[in-house]
C-alpha cells in the first residue's frame, strides 16, 4: 500500500474471513480492522448460493448463510463497503432463489454497505457437479428482472459479461442491469470451467451504447469518474 497508494484492494471474500478468525481467535471486526489498517478498502460478497441446504452439498467446508451475514455486519461496523453475488444453477428450487434474494434483501436493509448484486450461472464443466445440467440463457435474463425488482434497495446489477457471454450481457442491460463490470487482466476460476470470454473497454463501451443506454466510467466505489 506505501508504494502503490493509488491502487484499490477490493480482496478476500466471507469465507476467507470465517477461516482467519477460525485460526487466529480473532473476531471478525477486528481481523477486517487489522486488515484495513493494512491497506484493504473493501472485501467482495461472494456469496455462493446463500442457502445452507445447498452450501452443505456444495461447499460444506466453507461459511455458513449466518456467517456470511455477521461478515457484512463487522465490514459495516468498519466502515467498508461490499458487494453480493449469487451462483444459480447447483440443483436449488426456485423457492431457495428467492430465499437467496431475501437474505441479501435483509442484510442490505440492515447495512446498506452493498455497492451491488451480481448474478451469474454456475458451470459444471471440470467441476465434482458435471452431472448438473448447466442453466440457460433465459434463466440468468430472468434472475436479473427478478432481482431489479425483489433487491429494491440494491442501487446497481451488473450484467454478467464474464460467464454469460457478451450478447445475454447487454440484453440484461435491457431486464434491469445496469453495470458491465470491469475488464478483467487475468481470470483463473471461471476458465477452469472452459469459459473464456474477453473484453476491452472500448468493446464494453460499444455494447453499452448499441443497447440504447450512456456510458459511463466508475471507480470502485461506483462514484463515476
Amino acid at each position: 500500500r506505501e508504494n502503490f497508494p493509488d491502487i484499490y484492494l477490493h480482496s478476500f471474500s466471507p469465507s476467507e474471513i470465517v477461516h482467519l478468525s477460525a485460526k487466529t481467535g480473532l473476531s471478525y471486526e477486528e481481523i477486517i480492522r487489522m486488515l484495513k489498517e493494512a491497506g484493504l478498502n473493501s472485501i467482495p460478497g461472494a456469496s455462493d448460493l446463500l442457502v445452507d441446504r445447498i452450501r452443505r452439498i456444495v461447499s460444506p467446508k466453507k461459511s455458513t448463510v449466518k456467517q456470511w451475514c455477521d461478515v457484512i455486519r463487522a465490514l459495516e461496523v468498519n466502515g467498508m463497503g461490499s458487494t453480493a453475488t449469487m451462483t444459480y444453477g447447483m440443483g436449488e428450487t426456485l423457492p431457495e432463489k428467492i430465499e437467496h434474494l431475501d437474505v441479501i434483501r435483509s442484510i442490505q436493509d440492515e447495512t446498506g454497505i452493498l455497492r451491488a448484486f451480481i448474478p451469474w450461472s454456475f458451470s459444471p464443466t471440470n467441476t465434482g457437479m458435471e452431472h448438473v445440467v448447466p442453466a440457460t440463457g433465459y434463466d440468468y435474463l430472468k434472475i436479473v428482472a427478478i432481482a431489479r425488482i425483489f433487491l429494491d434497495n440494491i442501487i446497481y446489477i451488473q450484467a454478467g459479461w464474464l460467464t454469460e457471454g457478451l450478447k445475454l450481457a447487454q440484453i440484461a442491460l435491457a431486464m434491469g442491469a445496469n453495470d458491465m463490470g470491469g475488464v478483467l487482466m487475468e481470470e483463473v476460476v471461471v476458465k477452469a470451467t472452459g469459459i473464456e470470454t474477453r473484453t476491452n473497454m472500448d468493446e464494453l463501451v460499444e455494447i453499452i451504447r448499441d443497447s440504447g443506454k450512456e456510458p459511463l466510467l466508475r471507480d470502485s466505489e461506483y462514484r463515476v469518474v
